[in-house]
């Protein structure tokens, strides 16, 4: 698994053209929080350079250029907000919300 600190996405620029590479192939490049924050980072980036004229959005590996929404931090953040919810309520019933 790649290392946590490692940028998940690669952002290139050279002779008018952008590369944006999807950069977590060992799980199909699904994207998770951050790299939709990086992401964000490359096209606002990209808007504000007049130089780029085209953007080549890619994945890295052999196997998927992505597969989507990491499934597994969805599940988890999920899981997280219902705890959250549950412990609001349990609060609120109990006069202390």
């Amino acid at each position: 698994m790649s290392d946590a600190r490692e940028p998940r996405v690669r952002y290139e620029k050279k002779n008018g053209v952008a590369r944006v590479t999807l950069d977590r192939p060992d799980v199909l490049n699904a994207m998770d929080l951050r790299t939709h924050e990086e992401l964000a980072a490359v096209w606002h980036d990209f808007e504000a350079d007049d130089e780029l004229r085209v953007a080549v959005l890619t994945g890295a590996g052999d196997h998927s250029f992505s597969v989507g929404q990491d499934l597994r931090e969805r599940a988890r953040l999920d899981r997280e907000g219902c705890r959250a919810r549950r412990s609001a309520a349990v609060a609120s019933l109990a006069g202390h919300g």
